[in-house]
């Protein structure tokens, strides 16, 4: 790595070293120990970059358990972009691993920039669930091979459903066209691991006379590379995201169903020809409520709806429960705390994770929810690990599996 790399120790001069960061940051709430809080990790980059600090086991732990739930952003007064010096600090870290990588081969291979490349890979996935599991629990094989992985044993596989979205061979007609013709992004969670839940926004939005448009050779938005270090591989999901998005005509938005992936595309540089994409980009909620889409709800009790911190947008997800519920005497709870997610499909810190997760699950009451209805795939998959683990009856779901057509 280069010393004193400029771009980073630019971004880490912002710092103050005030300390508002540790009000929110989850992992210090749980350690209490200054290294694990934001501004103890700005430090332990700070000391690498001059070289006091080498690469080691111990300083890729205490960096790489920061969660990126990005609340310590909006505490910042000095916006230091935390989010990006450490994906860069990773970056170089990871750079300094050995030739061949398992992990990371089977991460770059998920989450490839080609379709083909993660259709086989989700395939392997799920066969792999079904080796490694018996009764909802690793069996003996599998406790092996998760040692070896170095996963821990409380990390779970998720169920892969059988037919991805694009092989479902569903087609919804449009009704009562509007002349609006939108290209949607699926994210990962919305192709491979609940795949009805895209087929139901496609069903509802069709209804009401919006035309979507769905590229068949879009792939992960690169965020899981990107939360790992791994840049170059993320910047090649990107190009044949903008690749595939730009070879589309009269297109009036590009819609992301997965919030993290829309805000990505949302702050790509428009100036740089390189990351040139051309559409509109609009997360599945602040498309809904600016075309006024119209929906009913399928649960009217024992429900709490959830948007975690990163997604940025909670006060219109907030108002967008209160209108859905406008008509009932009882609008369902809602909370925006932090239930533990990371990236998709991510199992580093499992046992930090579980234990936000159980706290998550106490102040929220869930134990008299049957359930939590969530804004992102990420959680989802977190907090259905987490339950399943733990043998409670709760489920979480998408927004959109709790919805239905209101015609």
């Amino acid at each position: 790595m280069e010393k004193n790399n400029l771009y980073i120790t630019e971004l880490i001069d912002k710092c103050t070293n005030c300390g508002n960061c540790r009000i929110v940051c989850p992992v210090f709430k749980i350690s209490g120990e200054e290294i694990y809080s934001t501004r103890g990790r700005i430090n332990l980059v700070k000391g690498y970059l001059s070289g006091d600090l080498k690469t080691s086991k111990e300083l890729r732990e205490k960096l790489f358990v920061c969660l990126n739930c990005k609340q310590c952003r909006e505490f910042c007064p000095a916006d230091v972009e935390y989010s990006e010096i450490l994906k860069n600090t990773k970056s170089r870290i990871s750079s300094k691993n050995k030739i061949f990588d398992i992990k990371r081969s089977i991460l770059e291979g998920i989450f490839s920039f080609k379709p083909s490349t993660s259709n086989l890979f989700f395939i392997l996935l799920r066969y792999c669930g079904n080796l490694l599991y018996k009764n909802n629990s690793l069996n003996y094989f599998g406790k092996i091979i998760f040692r070896l992985a170095g996963i821990n044993l409380s990390a779970k596989i998720p169920t892969i459903p059988v037919s991805n979205f694009f092989s479902m061979g569903i087609r919804h007609d449009t009704k009562n066209d509007r002349g609006i013709r939108i290209a949607l992004f699926t994210g990962c969670g919305g192709k491979y691991l609940y795949p009805e839940c895209t087929d139901n926004f496609v069903k509802i939005v069709r209804s009401q006379g919006v035309e979507i448009l769905i590229p068949k050779n879009q792939v992960c938005c690169g965020n899981p590379l990107s939360y790992k270090g791994l840049l170059k591989s993320a910047d090649k999901n990107i190009n044949a995201n903008i690749k595939a998005f730009n070879s589309l005509l009269g297109i009036k938005l590009m819609v992301s169903l997965c919030p993290e992936a829309g805000n990505l595309f949302k702050e790509l540089d428009r100036s740089d020809p390189k990351l040139s994409l051309r559409l509109p980009v609009r997360n599945w909620i602040e498309f809904i409520s600016e075309y006024k889409i119209e929906f009913a709800p399928k649960y009217d009790n024992s429900v709490i709806f959830h948007s975690c911190p990163g997604c940025g947008q909670t006060d219109l997800y907030r108002n967008f429960v209160k209108s859905l519920y406008a008509d009932y005497t009882k609008i369902p709870d809602f909370t925006d705390d932090f239930c533990g997610c990371t990236e998709l499909l991510d199992k580093s810190n499992s046992d930090i994770r579980h234990k936000i997760a159980r706290s998550f699950y106490e102040k929220n009451d869930l134990e008299k929810t049957d359930y939590v209805i969530c804004s992102s795939f990420e959680c989802i998959e977190h907090l259905n690990e987490f339950f399943t683990s733990r043998n409670l009856p709760v489920r979480a779901i998408h927004f959109f599996d709790s919805l239905k057509s209101k015609n």
